[in-house]
């Protein structure tokens, strides 16, 4: 599933400086570390109203809040420049949940902010370690 996702988008991610073989990897090891994320190509609308086919990680990261495990919705989009670039990473909250206002790490349109995104290392830096951050970062 993750090679036709990345097969559909190769030449662009080589036009863009990106490794299709690294995201084929990436990929595979965070869905394999967790198996509620599933890939697929899809329509990324940038803020600036620009789209933009992109590989797409959506699904849910449990994390362990007051003793109890919660699973949070989340979307990972991939650049076409990755892993020169970082994922963008969004929590997907249902109508029954609420991003808390003035979150540290999270905006009011779900965007993620983090060190480990900030400070992204194309050499170190990988999907599977960002979801065991962002599970650590929402424990609590």
């Amino acid at each position: 599933m993750i090679q036709s996702v990345v097969s559909a988008l190769t030449n662009s991610v080589v036009a863009a400086g990106g490794d299709a073989s690294r995201v084929v990897r990436d990929m595979t090891e965070m869905c394999h570390a967790y198996p509620s994320l599933s890939p697929e190509v899809d329509t990324m609308t940038h803020p600036d109203g620009r789209s933009q086919s992109l590989p797409k990680i959506s699904g849910t990261i449990p994390i362990v809040f007051r003793g109890s495990t919660y699973n949070i919705p989340v979307v990972l989009w991939v650049p076409l420049a990755y892993p020169r670039e970082p994922p963008k990473c969004y929590v997907s909250p249902t109508k029954d949940m609420i991003i808390r206002p003035n979150h540290t790490n999270v905006d009011r349109s779900g965007l993620v902010f983090l060190p480990y995104l900030k400070d992204w290392s194309a050499h170190r830096s990988r999907l599977v370690e960002l979801c065991t951050i962002l599970a650590s970062v929402f424990s609590g």
